[in-house]
């Protein structure tokens, strides 16, 4: 069975978030910031709060909405990757969010505040929002 590079698509998807976060007024720190913990795609300030961004993308909902691949256990590792991040650069005391980017058939949208750390330390169930 052969198998399909998505890494194309991610970086397409990655690029289509950093529009849509450049046009809402976020400034890019970094992007694909990677540690033993896990890896962010996007981090990023937004006024004065840092901003971690997970982006999933999808040609279609064959295998569910984009948002439902960011679980419990991915908001774990985003969130232990943020605290070393963070930690690397002596960040301490500052207001930080977790955001979600979700491509979806090429269109790009944004859930601010997605999940917070209670959430990825409790592994919270569900999904981000209700798509109809």
């Amino acid at each position: 069975m052969e198998r399909k590079n998505n890494r194309k698509g991610a970086g397409e998807g990655e690029n289509a978030a950093c529009e849509l976060l450049e046009r809402s007024g976020y400034r890019i720190l970094e992007r694909n910031f990677s540690t033993r913990r896990g890896e962010i795609d996007i981090i990023a300030k937004d006024g004065g709060v840092y901003v971690f961004v997970e982006v999933k993308s999808r040609s279609g909902t064959a295998f569910g909405y984009p948002e439902e691949a960011v679980t419990p256990a991915k908001q774990y590792r985003i969130a232990g990757a943020a605290a070393s991040w963070l930690a690397a650069r002596g960040v301490k005391n500052k207001p930080c969010r977790f955001d979600v980017v979700t491509v979806l058939d090429g269109r790009a949208e944004l859930i601010k505040g997605a999940f917070d750390l209670t959430d990825a330390a409790k592994g919270a169930r569900g999904t981000f929002g209700t798509r109809r």
